[in-house]
């Protein structure tokens, strides 16, 4: 999967079939009051702004809306003829996903002459809508086919007893690695092993939708894993009443018919990755042997596709059933009808980080971005077990690495190829959740997404941070049976400690009590309350901000973990649980301890938790609870900040006569949008003017910062948080805790060198 962002307007896309679209009440003139001409004018600033960052390509004349529960068909129609635009489609949202969709979505064929950013800008002022949407364009391209290789001799034998079949192309070196194609060996996602447990299921087994360009359903080496629609006969007839003719296999959304059949070859080559018919004697394999795949098409011949027919795809797939899909294309811009409607979808996603060679923390690809529980986001590693270079990354929003350079599969036309991407990765890790689906059937997402995340192999050290496992996807980990958790960390007792945070120590366990090999990855959390006894919180809800954790060594080897803490004027006693979890998710029993930290020098302190007398707010900054943390301040109490705004939070006025090397302390998060909003961290005496020291954009997790404020010393000061907005799109914004001040006494010698 490539992600080209392109600047051209895409064309509107072709009427929908006779049935496809709403037939609206025939009074759809305006309701009363309404005044569109009023409205332009008043949101003409927004519109311009929105209009000046929309530099994605969209589909100019359309909207996708979410109107607010309880509308009915009238108030629909009204609603589109207030702004003169017609309904193009009225999405039908299944059963399973109604509790969490709540109200109606819709995608708009605006009025001539009305923009997109006009329309957005103008909606999201109407009390009728939940959000409004453009609809976006993304695109799906593979690398270029790799360099024909020699055909090598099949991979040999395992150590452990694996399971090989008859059609394992040495090619395949992503499956079994002996280092056949000039890579590493072992490099490899562990699939004969893995098939000793686990070779998929055909009859009743998961069903795994290809959001994509297709499949070709008559590939030899795939239509046997093709699912079959039980409510639909190709007879011409529309025989289960969805509204799609003769869709046997799935489903084409541009345009919209029955036949999913690929034209561009990117869904086949993923579809047999996850699923070519293994052990026929013929062709390749796949990852799963039997499994049934539900071709979802919505991608042009071109590798272009709209957000609306994607999300038309996502709903007719969870409607039909499926257990897991993939999406392997993306773009820059974060929509928020595909966000929700991926949120409440039953599935388990996997998605492409993307071929940019980037930092998604930095610049996001969505959906692969999306903060959702049900998703998991793919990079690219090469056979030498390394991340491929043409691959995305991200420390925080990037989960696993899996197989996608070189990769030997099914293309159009009965053929097979090698070729790359994050699409080849995204295909691998379907095809393992798939294996895991089949194998434990009741597998809730969270139980799949914890085997995939927990049992991979690492990285080398110098790419570890890349991703958040810092891992390889391993099939044979991920699909272990394996009910004995680790053994519990033993001896954990406190090594280093100083006003700033402190060092444990323990003996590691293995990962089956205390045998076996090294357990996955370590657990550390926090709280002034007790951890997971009477009157205390939940180890998830406990703090982990400032831990800093090495991989599990070998049973009875000496491990460490730091923790650095925000400082503060007075003693803490704090409450410490370590856990050691395995490949599959087993969590061993807590080991825990107490540490009391001892505080250091302060000019001042808040930690919001009796109030914060004296803080001036303006706008909408409040006070909020956070579970686990308590009392913080935030720019936007109820949901996402708002535009056009200057609101700032200003401290009461704090003298730092008598101190010297004085720094600024606190603890916080924050999403703003990157380059237009900001949140400005100002400080000023009282004979001065306000200086600027940061500016939060972008996205960042809870962060102990530190600032100087040495240019201060000795005066009387304030410090602000200022949030300043432009006149279109909203995020989260910024919350903050535990604000200090600290500092050295003039009088003080000078302390010794550590």
């Amino acid at each position: 999967m490539k992600i080209v962002p392109l600047a051209y307007p895409a064309p509107v896309s072709q009427p929908l079939r006779a049935g496809s679209a709403v037939c609206l009440p025939a009074d759809c003139s305006s309701t009363s009051g309404f005044d569109l001409a009023r409205i332009l004018a008043e949101t003409a600033s927004k519109a311009t702004s929105l209009a000046s960052k929309m530099k994605h390509e969209f589909v100019e004349g359309e909207v996708l809306v979410k109107l607010h529960p309880g509308l009915s068909a009238r108030d629909l129609g009204g609603f589109a003829g207030d702004y003169g635009a017609s309904v193009i489609k009225q999405y039908r949202i299944p059963e399973s996903m109604r509790d969490k969709m709540q109200g109606e979505l819709v995608r708009l064929q605006l009025a001539p002459g009305m923009t997109t950013a006009q329309a957005l800008a103008a909606m999201e002022a109407d009390g009728r809508v939940s959000y409004a949407a453009s609809n976006d364009i993304v695109t799906a391209t593979p690398e270029e086919p790799a360099p024909e290789r020699a055909c090598c001799a099949p991979p040999e034998s395992q150590p452990v007893e694996p399971l090989l079949p008859n059609d394992l192309d040495s090619r395949q070196w992503a499956l079994s690695n002996t280092g056949q194609t000039g890579g590493t060996a072992g490099a490899d996602i562990g699939a004969p092993m893995a098939w000793g447990i686990s070779t998929g299921q055909r009859q009743d087994g998961p069903i795994i939708a290809l959001v994509d360009s297709g499949i070709d359903y008559n590939h030899a080496d795939l239509n046997a894993n093709m699912w079959r629609n039980p409510g639909e006969t190709p007879d011409g007839q529309d025989n289960d009443g969805n509204g799609i003719v003769d869709d046997v296999y799935g489903a084409c959304f541009h345009p919209h018919h029955g036949d999913p059949k690929d034209d561009n070859r990117h869904g086949t080559h993923i579809a047999g990755i996850i699923a070519a018919d293994t052990n026929n004697g013929q062709g390749v394999a796949g990852v799963m042997w039997e499994a049934r795949l539900m071709a979802v098409k919505f991608l042009e011949k071109s590798g272009r596709g709209k957000i609306s027919e994607a999300i038309e795809g996502i709903l007719y797939a969870t409607e039909k059933g499926a257990r897991i899909t993939t999406q392997a294309w993306g773009s820059t811009v974060h929509n928020q009808a595909l966000f929700e409607v991926l949120g409440a979808s039953p599935a388990l996603h996997i998605c492409a980080a993307g071929n940019d060679r980037q930092d998604n923390d930095a610049f996001p690809i969505y959906p692969g971005n999306f903060d959702l529980p049900n998703m998991i986001t793919v990079a690219s590693s090469t056979h030498e077990g390394k991340l491929s270079p043409f691959s995305n990354r991200g420390q925080k929003t990037v989960h696993l690495t899996a197989p996608g350079l070189e990769v030997y599969n099914t293309v159009l036309d009965g053929d097979y190829k090698s070729l790359g991407g994050t699409a080849a990765a995204v295909g691998h890790v379907a095809g393992v959740a798939g294996l895991i689906a089949s194998r434990w059937a009741d597998s809730t997402n969270d139980q799949i997404k914890t085997r995939i995340l927990s049992g991979v192999t690492p990285l080398p050290a110098n790419e570890a941070d890349r991703v958040a496992t810092g891992g390889i996807l391993n099939a044979y980990r991920s699909l272990e049976e394996d009910n004995v958790a680790p053994g519990q960390p033993a001896g954990l007792r406190l090594e280093q400690l100083s006003n700033r945070g402190f060092k444990l120590g323990w003996t590691a366990m293995g990962e089956d009590g205390c045998a076996g090999a090294p357990a996955t990855r370590y657990e550390l959390r926090y709280s002034t309350s007790p951890i997971e006894e009477e009157g205390g919180i939940d180890f998830e809800l406990a703090s982990r901000s400032g831990v800093s954790l090495s991989r599990p060594g070998a049973v009875g080897s000496r491990e460490q973990g730091s923790v650095t803490l925000s400082p503060s004027g007075s003693n803490r006693r704090l409450n410490v649980a370590l856990a050691a979890v395995d490949n599959v998710g087993n969590r061993s029993t807590l080991a825990r301890t107490i540490v009391d930290v001892p505080g250091v020098p302060v000019v001042f302190e808040e930690q919001f938790e009796a109030g914060s007398p004296g803080w001036i707010a303006e706008g909408t900054w409040a006070m909020t609870d956070l579970p686990g943390r308590g009392k913080v301040w935030t720019d936007s109490p109820g949901g996402s900040y708002q535009d056009s705004r200057n609101d700032s939070l200003t401290s009461p006025w704090i003298a730092l006569r008598g101190w010297r090397d004085c720094k600024l302390h606190f603890e916080s998060r924050h999403t703003i949008e990157k380059e237009h909003d900001g949140c400005r961290l100002e400080a000023r005496s009282k004979d001065g003017s306000w200086v600027e020291l940061a500016n939060f954009d972008g996205h960042s997790d809870w962060t102990n910062r530190e600032f100087d404020l040495s240019f201060l010393n000795g005066k009387e000061i304030q410090v602000r948080l200022r949030l300043q907005t432009d006149d279109s799109r909203t995020s989260d914004g910024i919350y903050v805790d535990n604000f200090v001040i600290t500092g050295r006494k003039t009088t003080e010698e000078e302390p010794p060198a550590p």
